[in-house]
């Protein structure tokens, strides 16, 4: 029966039925072409079950993710590796000469009571500890491992006599025994601040660890029994936040693609292998006689071929043709695969792949990535780990107060400016200073400003500099250059104007 062509709905009522207005809910949808949103949310569990994917995949599932895939591994740790692989100078009162007692015993921490160096190197007198920043440091870890299931905390032993559940107070001299970083299947919160008056308030007060035994454990030598209170005061809980009070998994949202890349990876292994050792087609002579003994025979002739146990076929009466199945290539549906991971976490194609391809990337994509990474130690490294890190400290006393009770965090720029352009810049700042030099510009703007505004020179660095400022030194350099140059039009031999 052929039905005829309804009316489209105008006006409000069409908004309100596409909403599920006076005519019911979403099934009210009109069906076209393949069956996925009937049913409204109802499609979404349906595409899951028939893809196999998991409703809610748990900290376990994402655990195991990323301990067997290197799709997941690297998902998790390109972030960590990028942000964390210099050092970053940490002061309390900007670029001086002389430093201040915070940064004398920040260094002296960093550097010797844990072993790590400005390059992050580790001396051999440590215990096996491992040196705060760097590659192979523990905010390395802590990044990494928060990367799995959202969070990961970093227990700070302090030495004080005091249980790990008791609230951290200020000795002078105390010192650091040893750093434990726990991924989040190792803990849980165990009460939250009920203080109103806190600035604590609603936040998580007390932890408490969890049994873990697991073969496939990455961080198992930095367990620590179940069971173990532990207040604030003595960890910091990195958490992989995107403006929210939770951490978010960098693998979760990608959980089931990854899942799809491991079905593509496998499958184009699978095929090959069936390929590679390709069936056998046999035809019989329609005019030859066989009898059952030649046909249970050549039976065999083939099941030993078929079986690796014969490379050779005896055949009578007829004839053996390879069949070589048409292999698809893989590379089409990885790379579409590859760029949904791309397009939830934020990282270029070419560098989630791997370093060597992201040489090919041009210079504009490593810049953005780069502006990408220096954000990322702003916004998350500095204030969920850094910061909170040397804030214990400093409450403990195994650091004195930074002045003004601020901190500086400085990274090195990871944005390159090609050698090219680095020359012309050169080049015109040094025409730039010959021609304020020449002309006496320091009577008109300050060698500070100068350097600052029209060079382009940190703030910091401009004062550092300025601090060697000598007026005569101008003055009687612009009478040299004036003096052996000839005279231009309208000027007399000294250089002065008619």
């Amino acid at each position: 029966m052929r039905m005829g062509r309804q009316k489209k709905a105008k006006g409000p009522r069409a908004v309100a039925e596409c909403v599920g207005g006076p005519r019911g809910s979403f099934t009210d949808i009109p069906r076209r072409g393949a069956d996925v949103w009937y049913g409204g949310l109802d499609a979404v569990e349906r595409i899951f079950r028939n893809c196999r994917y998991p409703d809610n995949p748990t900290f376990r599932n994402l655990f195991d993710l990323y301990s067997l895939s290197p799709v997941a591994g690297r998902m998790v740790e390109t972030f960590p590796n990028y942000t964390w692989d210099t050092v970053p100078t940490i002061t309390d009162r900007g670029s001086t000469k002389r430093r201040s007692p915070f940064e004398s015993a920040w260094l002296d921490f960093s550097e010797n009571v844990f072993g790590g160096n400005p390059r992050g190197g580790l001396r051999i007198d440590t215990a096996g500890e491992r040196p705060v920043f760097g590659e192979n440091g523990l905010f390395h870890s802590l990044d990494v491992l928060a990367g799995i299931g959202g969070e990961a905390m970093l227990l700070i032993g302090f030495d004080d006599g005091l249980g790990l559940d008791k609230p951290l107070a200020l000795r002078k001299g105390m010192t650091v025994s040893y750093h434990k970083v726990l991924h989040g299947g190792q803990y849980r919160v165990a009460a939250y601040n009920e203080d109103e008056g806190s600035v604590h308030y609603g936040r998580p007060e007390v932890y408490v660890t969890t049994p873990w035994k697991y073969g496939r454990d990455i961080n198992e030598s930095r367990a620590i029994p179940a069971g173990i209170e532990i207040h604030r005061d003595r960890c910091v809980v990195f958490k992989e936040t995107r403006g929210l009070d939770y951490g978010v998994s960098r693998i979760k949202k990608s959980f089931n693609t990854i899942l799809d890349i491991m079905k593509i990876s496998g499958a184009s292994a699978e095929v090959y292998w069936l390929a590679a050792y390709a069936g056998v087609k046999v035809e019989t002579d329609p005019d030859a006689r066989l009898d059952e003994d030649d046909r249970e025979r050549m039976k065999r002739e083939v099941e030993k071929y078929s079986e690796g146990l014969s490379r050779s076929l005896l055949l009578t009466g007829a004839k053996g043709e390879l069949m070589y199945p048409a292999i698809v290539s893989p590379r089409d549906h990885f790379d579409m695969q590859m760029k949904l991971l791309s397009l939830d976490s934020g990282i270029p194609q070419r560098f989630l792949i791997g370093s060597e391809a992201a040489k090919l990337a041009s210079q504009q994509d490593t810049d953005n990535w780069n502006d990408r990474v220096n954000t990322r130690r702003m916004t998350v490294a500095v204030p969920q780990a850094v910061l909170p890190y040397i804030g214990r400290l400093v409450a403990g006393g195994v650091l004195p107060a930074p002045a003004e009770g601020c901190v500086k965090v400085a990274w090195t720029d990871k944005t390159t400016t090609p050698l090219r352009d680095r020359m012309l810049t050169g080049r015109d700042a040094a025409n730039a200073f010959a021609v304020y030099t020449a002309s006496c510009g320091h009577k008109a703007m300050g060698f500070v400003d100068f350097l600052h505004h029209v060079l382009q020179f940190p703030r910091e660095l401009a004062m550092e500099l300025g601090e060697a400022y000598d007026a005569k030194f101008f003055e009687e350099r612009a009478a040299q250059l004036a003096s052996s140059r000839p005279p231009q039009a309208g000027e007399d031999e000294g250089g002065v104007r008619k």
